[in-house]
C-alpha cells in the first residue's frame, strides 16, 4: 500500500537539481514511457520497461522449444507455452494507459509471430487495454536480444521521431549530436570536468550532458561543484540533461568521464591553457 513520508535534508537544504529529480520520480506519467519485448526463436524473451531514469528488466522467459518447430511455423505445445508466457508478462507489467510505445524486437520472424500471438490471446481474453493499443506496437529487427540492442533500436530515426518528447530519446539524440560534433567541429564538443567547467565559466555551454553518478560522489564538495555547474549552465540559457547510469546512454556518457558539453561557439582549450599559463 502507498504511504506518505517526509524526507528532511541537512542545513544546506534541497538544491534545484534534486528537487526536480524528485518531482520527476514521483510523477506517474514519467515512470515508464516504453515497453520492450526482446525475443528469439530459441524460446528466450526479455520483458523491459524504459522509464525516464532507468531501464528495468521486469521478467525473463525461457521455454525449451521443439527442434522441429520454430516461430513462424505451425504451432505446437512448446510454442504455445512460450507465447502464453510472453502475453501474461505483457498483461502483468505493461500499463498501456502510460506507455507511448511497445517494441517487439527479434532476429528473423519471431517478432511477427509474437505480435500475432499477443493479439490472438487478447481477443480471446477480450483484453481491451491491449486491443485498443495496437497502434503503439512496433516490430523491429535486431540481430541479438541483448539489452544493449535496445539502444540501437531506440536510436533509429523512425523510433526517435515517435519518442521525440521523452527523456530517454532526448538523451540519445544529445549523445548522437555530441559525437557528430566531435567529428565535424571538435572545438564545439568537450568532455571532462576541467574543460567543461572552463566552457561554463565563459557561458559557452549550449547543452550539458552529465551523469547522475557524479551527484553520488562520496565527496560532498564535489557534489556541490557539479550542482553549481548545472545551475550555471541553466542561468546562461543552456540545456541540462542528467543521464541515468541505469540506462545504456548513461553508461556511454560515463565512458566519457560522465560530463560533456556541446558548445554554442568554438573554444580552443589548448590555446586557453597556454594563455592561462603565460607569466
Amino acid at each position: 500500500p502507498e504511504r506518505e513520508f517526509t524526507i528532511i535534508k541537512g542545513p544546506d537544504g534541497w538544491d534545484s537539481l534534486h528537487v526536480q529529480r524528485l518531482a520527476d520520480a514521483t510523477d506517474a506519467s514519467k515512470s515508464a514511457e516504453v515497453g520492450a519485448i526482446l525475443a528469439d526463436d530459441s524460446g528466450r524473451a526479455t520483458i523491459c520497461l524504459i522509464g525516464a531514469h532507468t531501464t528495468l528488466i521486469k521478467q525473463r522467459i525461457e521455454v525449451p522449444l521443439s527442434k522441429a518447430k520454430k516461430p513462424g511455423q505451425a504451432s505446437d505445445k512448446s510454442l504455445d507455452k512460450y507465447y502464453k508466457q510472453i502475453y501474461d508478462a505483457v498483461v502483468k507489467h505493461f500499463n498501456f494507459s502510460l506507455l507511448r510505445m511497445v517494441i517487439i524486437a527479434s532476429p528473423g520472424l519471431t517478432k511477427d509471430a509474437v505480435f500475432e500471438a499477443i493479439f490472438s490471446q487478447a481477443v480471446k481474453a477480450n483484453n481491451k487495454a491491449i486491443l485498443t493499443s495496437k497502434s503503439k506496437f512496433q516490430r523491429i529487427y535486431t540481430p541479438t536480444i541483448h539489452l544493449q540492442s535496445l539502444n540501437q533500436i531506440l536510436s533509429t530515426p523512425e523510433i526517435l521521431n515517435q519518442l521525440k518528447d521523452t527523456k530517454y530519446s532526448k538523451e540519445i539524440q544529445a549523445l548522437n549530436r555530441f559525437q557528430k560534433m566531435m567529428e565535424e567541429d571538435p572545438l564545439r564538443a568537450l568532455y571532462g570536468e576541467v574543460h567543461v567547467d572552463r566552457a561554463a565559466e565563459r557561458a559557452a555551454v549550449g547543452t550539458l550532458l552529465i551523469s547522475d553518478s557524479l551527484f553520488r560522489n562520496p565527496d560532498p564538495e564535489k557534489r556541490k561543484k557539479f550542482i553549481k555547474l548545472t545551475e550555471s549552465v541553466q542561468q546562461f540559457g543552456g540545456e541540462v540533461l542528467v543521464f541515468s547510469s541505469m540506462h545504456s546512454t548513461g553508461t556511454r556518457l560515463n565512458e566519457l568521464t560522465g560530463v560533456a558539453a556541446i558548445l554554442t561557439y568554438p573554444l580552443d582549450m589548448e590555446l586557453i591553457d597556454q594563455e592561462e599559463n603565460e607569466p
